[in-house]
């Protein structure tokens, strides 16, 4: 049985992974200015409400963008781990 795992492919995911959580991030932070001058700009229970939706939204997206972070690192952790696992069957394979 041949098992090919390219770890470059990995690496490259978690990569992507990552620049999009950055890019999710910076997102939000736009939006979290944006909604405060619309919440600012709304009187009473309207913009009490916005505020509060918008806080439960920005907290799913911090969540959101941990989550890329963290899927992106397990991606960088198994690449790791393959090239480790190759290294010591290499090793092992007489010439």
């Amino acid at each position: 049985m041949v098992l090919e795992v390219h770890t470059d492919d990995l690496v490259a995911a978690g990569a992507a992974l990552r620049c999009l959580g950055g890019r999710v991030s910076s997102y939000a932070h736009q939006l979290d200015h944006r909604v405060a001058v619309v919440a600012t700009g709304v009187e009473g229970e309207v913009g009490s409400s916005l505020t509060r939706a918008w806080t439960d939204v920005a907290l799913a997206l911090d969540d959101l963008v941990a989550g890329f972070e963290i899927y992106g690192r397990a991606l960088d952790e198994v690449a790791a781990r393959y090239a480790e696992v190759e290294a010591e069957l290499t090793a092992r394979v007489p010439p």
